[in-house]
């Protein structure tokens, strides 16, 4: 739990994203990078297609 508290603090601390406003797609994929190297398993979102 620590190291991923950690990760957040570092994505959300950067210098090029410290501009509040981007898109969610910027921070999930710089999560994503973090996670993977930290060896943490990170998978983005995946599309969900619904069928009615």
């Amino acid at each position: 739990m620590r190291l991923l508290i950690r990760i957040v603090y570092r994505v959300y601390s950067k210098p090029g994203l410290l501009c509040y406003g981007f898109l969610e797609k910027v921070y999930e994929n710089e999560m994503v990078i973090e996670r993977k190297n930290k060896s943490f398993p990170a998978v983005s979102q995946n599309v969900r297609h619904l069928i009615i």
